[in-house]
């Protein structure tokens, strides 16, 4: 009877320790496998490793996936006298505040930055990173810069602030999401037969949109996204300013030239404003840029084009086309 009470808690014992070690190698491993599965955060970990290879590009776009798909940076260098090298740093969902992450790791040298702005998105009155995301960053090594933080602070919504202030054992632990997030793509890519992450490593023109919708589909995707505009815009949310601060002391500490590049939308959407609506802001617009020292582009002419688009905010390579040609020679 004691040999068996013994060899239980020996076995107890062994159990206890096997689950501690494989609890420990669990948190040591678990950024390095959400780094290895392919995800929704992969553009993330690519654009890391573009920056980490030490060049210096002269021109750099951030953006979301409008710009993914909107801008062919390698045809814009290519017909540039002022800028030689670009990079598209773009990704699916990045913001106005998220862009930060990627241009804070910047080294010296970049001489203009693009920045894109969605007309819908400054109506914003507070900015949401998704928590994945962040831990994202985290994982494949962004470095989190007190001017980041204090931008984070100033308008961020609080679940952002909770998760990007998070310890770095929380940070860690985080990883989770990310290694969901690759199951579920992994899923997708297997019954698909899609690759989810296709451009993720492309840093030129990441994810050109040749397919349009079906006449339904866009009819869908418009009712859907369009909202009626009830009056003229007087004034930017103060948000969306204090993010155009930050935006402004980088480039003078930097000396990098900023340049506001205003998405284009479906003609769809100004049939639901008021006219003079896009007079009227573009007027804010280019007042904002004078106080911050960018340079103001406007594609109006686009935004009533509907072959330009695939969907409400998306470009078809046509529209690329145009809006890569439109920014080439407004910035030389």
């Amino acid at each position: 009877m004691e040999k068996l009470d013994g060899d239980r808690r020996s076995g107890s014992r062994t159990l206890l320790a096997a689950l501690f070690l494989g609890a420990v190698l669990a948190f040591v491993f678990l950024p390095s496998i959400a780094r290895a599965l392919p995800n929704a955060t992969s553009r993330i970990g690519a654009v890391r490793r573009v920056i980490d290879t030490g060049e210096t590009p002269d021109l750099v776009v951030v953006g979301n996936s409008v710009v993914m798909g909107g801008l062919d940076v390698e045809v814009l260098t290519a017909g540039s006298d002022a800028h030689q090298t670009g990079w598209n740093l773009s990704s699916q969902g990045q913001g106005l505040l998220e862009s930060l992450f990627i241009v804070d790791q910047l080294d010296a040298g970049v001489e203009t930055l693009v920045l894109p702005v969605e007309i819908r998105s400054i109506q914003d009155v507070e900015y949401t990173i998704p928590s994945s995301k962040v831990y994202a960053y985290e994982l494949y090594g962004y470095d989190f810069s007190p001017v980041l933080g204090e931008a984070i602070r100033n308008v961020a919504d609080q679940a952002t602030q909770d998760v990007f202030f998070d310890s770095w054992i929380e940070k860690r632990l985080g990883a989770r999401s990310a290694i969901r997030a690759g199951i579920d793509t992994a899923i997708v890519e297997f019954f698909t037969g899609t690759d989810v992450s296709e451009g993720d490593e492309d840093i030129y023109f990441p994810t050109p949109y040749e397919n349009r919708l079906s006449v339904a589909g866009l009819e869908a995707r418009l009712e859907r996204n369009h909202v009626e505009r009830v009056s003229l815009p007087t004034e930017l949310p103060r948000p969306f300013v204090d993010l155009l601060k930050t935006y402004q002391s980088w480039g003078e500490e930097q000396d990098v030239e900023v340049v506001l590049l205003v998405l284009p939308e479906h003609p769809n959407q100004q049939s639901l404003s008021p006219d003079g609506y896009y007079d009227a802001l573009e007027e804010l617009f280019q007042a904002e840029a004078d106080a911050r020292g960018f340079e103001l582009l406007f594609p109006a002419e686009m935004f009533s084009e509907p072959d330009y688009f695939v969907d409400h905010i998306h470009l078809h390579t046509s529209g690329a086309a145009e809006l890569t040609n439109f920014v080439m020679s407004e910035i030389g």
